[in-house]
């Protein structure tokens, strides 16, 4: 019965829930999670409420003025929107999952699917948990929740993105396909050769790290060893990407990464040997792709670096807002910026990783500000990137982390990009 009235709706039955929480003054929790939902006001995204497609901008203050009444003043299709809302805030699940549609029925069956993955998935590892499927809505929300950390231990958890439409899927890829932690063979001789370094022990955090010391001890350039791991990444037949790009702090101020502005972000484009920027239609030539890369993403970086502390500090309030997620699979990028045409961007796998940065007696953990993306440039839909390139994505991904947070713990500094690199030696760190 709970099941069937979840899924349907009942006006009358959630607004005897709201007044419920009203009278005992627990009306601001299920708040807090409508307005999770709510500051996601990203300008490109609009809603369906009350069968007209509206900005969420404007569906906040349309709602702001009946939330400060009482539940009993509410209009039917308030009450719905507003159990809507907390249902995806409850269990912290943006609108794009349900194609932008508000209302309660629509929330709740999305997140109902989400349960039933989730324990699926978990019952496949053996580690079955209670079924939740039964219980009242805000019940089955707040599990999904909860249930969210237990999966990541067994399954990456990959975000699909279409960008022409912002609609969203997730995807669990079993950790179990990537328990192979040593170096593809079809990277090992080629890092052998740039590195100098022949692998004893060719592990995907062993060997670029002890590579990465043996170069600059030899005063040689670490970056000939990150790029060859990002151009081996595009190479690689089980991946099969046009170019590459990480975009990450230089090695300055990462100690406080809120004071990081534009001239502390690198944006290295690395291209496989046979990429033709010219045979599709509007993208550029290899500099200007970089610089292009380097230009949007400094500044966006910067964006995000000037929240750090809002959002990793002490006092950090937790949002949906600008989560991609930090495994991402992308689709039609080139349909909503210009940008995405002008870099050859269509569709792309992307890994955002935190790094961890030792020197001396200091460590420090740099959140949210460091990934990796492999593109594709074909437009065609045969052409696009799917999740059986995710573990070997992911495993080149381990081994960027590696080469980087090795660099920066030795002190060095990144130029801004590869170009640059070519040309200049890497710097050290002001003390």
């Amino acid at each position: 019965m709970n099941r069937e009235l979840n899924e349907h709706g009942d006006a009358d039955s959630d607004r005897r829930y709201l007044e419920r929480l009203e009278s005992t003054g627990e009306l601001s929790e299920f708040q807090r999670a409508v307005d999770r939902i709510l500051a996601v006001d990203r300008d490109y995204l609009s809603v369906v409420f009350e069968g007209e497609r509206i900005r969420v901008a404007a569906l906040r203050e349309r709602l702001s003025e009946a939330r400060r009444g009482r539940v009993s003043e509410l209009s039917s299709s308030e009450v719905d929107a507003l159990c809507a809302l907390a249902i995806l805030g409850t269990a912290w699940i943006r609108l794009e999952h349900t194609e932008m549609h508000l209302t309660r029925s629509r929330a709740f069956a999305h997140v109902l699917e989400v349960l039933e993955s989730y324990e699926g998935a978990l019952e496949s590892k053996q580690r079955g948990v209670a079924s939740a499927r039964a219980l009242p809505w805000w019940e089955v929300a707040r599990r999904v929740s909860e249930l969210r950390e237990l999966v990541d231990r067994y399954y990456l958890r990959i975000a699909e993105i279409d960008g022409a439409t912002w609609y969203r899927r997730e995807h669990l890829v079993d950790r179990d396909l990537l328990e192979r932690d040593v170096i593809p063979e079809f990277a090992l001789e080629s890092l052998q050769q740039v590195s100098g370094v022949v692998a004893r022990d060719a592990r995907l955090d062993d060997y670029p790290r002890s590579a990465t010391r043996a170069m600059v001890a030899r005063q040689e350039n670490p970056l000939k060893l990150l790029h060859a791991v990002m151009r081996c990444a595009c190479e690689d037949p089980a991946i099969g990407a046009d170019h590459a790009t990480l975009l990450a702090p230089r090695g300055t101020r990462l100690a406080v990464p809120w004071e990081m502005q534009k001239d502390d972000f690198i944006a290295h484009v690395v291209f496989k040997r046979d990429f033709i920027a010219s045979k599709v239609d509007g993208v550029a030539d290899e500099t200007t792709i970089e610089r292009a890369m380097l230009s949007h993403h400094a500044a966006k970086k910067t964006r995000i670096a000037n929240k750090y502390l809002a959002k990793y500090g002490p006092n950090s309030q937790a949002s949906l807002d600008d989560n991609l997620g930090s495994l991402g699979l992308y689709h039609n990028e080139h349909a909503h910026h210009k940008g995405h045409v002008v870099t050859g961007i269509s569709t792309a796998l992307r890994f955002l990783m935190p790094i961890e940065v030792r020197v001396d007696e200091n460590r420090f953990v740099v959140e949210g500000l460091t990934d990796l993306r492999v593109t594709r440039s074909s437009r065609l839909e045969a052409d696009r990137f799917g999740l059986a390139q995710f573990p070997a994505f992911y495993r080149y991904g381990l081994m960027v982390r590696a080469i980087v947070e090795q660099s920066f713990s030795l002190g060095l500094v990144f130029p801004r990009m590869r170009s640059q690199s070519e040309t200049s030696s890497v710097s050290r760190a002001e003390a």
